[in-house]
């Protein structure tokens, strides 16, 4: 067997992975948008948590999806709007993978329609059924 001189590349490797923790994640992915949303959210600072939501939800991400809503649930960076809250409640609960998130998702849909009216909770099921990622 023949063995190469194994400290360059303990070296380079070393140096790559400096390299890469001092860069940084070249694009964080959507679980650590949603966590930087949820502080922002957590914090007071409503227009960075909404704009970082909205683009995860409309984006297609259930888990943001479901945040998203509680934000016009609560009237949080946006007017309370218990349709719109359903809408999101809805479309998540219809895509999210986990029961626990799921049976969230679903409880949280069920209180804002306890505010609805049948037509209102109609339009937002045709909503959801015509939901398309953007």
């Amino acid at each position: 067997t023949m063995i190469l001189n194994s400290a360059k590349p303990v070296r380079l490797c070393s140096a790559l992975l400096v390299a890469t923790l001092l860069a940084g994640p070249a694009n964080a992915g959507p679980f650590e948008d949603l966590a930087e949303a949820r502080e922002a959210d957590e914090r007071g600072d409503y227009a960075t948590a909404f704009t970082r939501m909205r683009a995860l939800a409309e984006a297609g991400y259930a888990p943001a999806q479901a945040e998203f809503g509680s934000l016009y649930f609560g009237g949080r960076g946006v007017s309370q709007d218990f349709e719109t809250a359903y809408r999101w409640f809805a479309l998540a609960a219809s895509r999210i993978e986990t029961a626990r998130e799921r049976d969230m998702a679903l409880s949280n849909r069920d209180l804002a329609a306890q505010r609805l009216s049948p037509d209102q909770i109609a339009r937002a099921e045709d909503w959801v059924k015509a939901w398309r990622p953007r």
